[in-house]
Parts: C-alpha cells; structure tokens; sequence
C-alpha cells in the first residue's frame, strides 16, 4: 500500500518503505443527553462519521546522520491536513485507490535503530471514499 497526503507521499513502490501495523477505526459521532429527573441516559446518533487510520513505516538510512537529518526535517515538512490517498494493490498488479478527505495528521511519532527510522502516523478524518474528492 502508498499512502499520500495530498502530494506528499509518505510511501514508495519500495517494499522496504510499506507500511505496517495498518490499524482503521470508524465510528459515528454521538452526543450525550443527561436530562434532569430521567433515569438513565439518551444518546443521540449526529450521523457524523470519524474515521482514524494508524500505521508505521520502516525507512533505511545510508548513515546515521542522515537518518536523524530525516527524523527532524520530515516532520515539518508534511502537510497537516488535506486529503489522504491509500493505494492499495493485488498480487496481480491491480490497483484501487481509497479517499480520506479533510483529514488531519494527529500524531507523528519517530524512532531510531540505527540506520533505520520507524515512523508512526495516525491521521483522522470523515467518511472514507472510493470516489476522489473534488
């Protein structure tokens, strides 16, 4: 699977830069009513979807510094909100693209091992298409 966030891709065709750990959780947007005298609880269903998506990628370094150089630069270089593309592709060569407009990047989190950096996203949005965004 590549994913982007808007033009700024976070994967490449190279396996070593896949991600990993793809974790999605959707749910609707409540709200809680506590009225006055009333013995339990209502909720009511806003028919607002959040969507969040986490996942981690692997990235190999040629040298240590550059490895740490990345670390610090990459992420104020990312947008922070816009639409977020997945492709994901067969064993055939198939591929389909999946949308997650208006999302926002929530947590970057980085770590070093070496020549490797391990990068883990969790960006959240609204419902997510298989129609581009417009």
């Amino acid at each position: 699977m590549r994913i982007w966030i808007d033009t700024t891709e976070l994967t490449s065709s190279d396996a070593k830069q896949w991600p990993s750990d793809l974790r999605f959780n959707g749910r609707a947007v409540t709200q809680e009513g506590q009225f006055l005298r009333s013995a339990q609880a209502r909720m009511f269903a806003r028919s607002n979807l959040k969507t969040s998506i986490g996942f981690k990628i692997e990235r190999e370094h040629t040298s240590i510094q550059s490895c740490q150089v990345f670390m610090f630069t990459h992420y104020i270089a990312l947008p922070l909100s816009g639409t977020v593309k997945f492709q994901s592709q067969s064993s055939a060569g198939s591929k389909r693209l999946f949308y997650l407009a208006n999302a926002a990047v929530e947590v970057v989190d980085f770590h070093q091992i070496g020549l490797r950096s391990i990068h883990e996203y969790s960006v959240s949005g609204g419902k997510p298409t298989l129609e581009e965004p417009s």
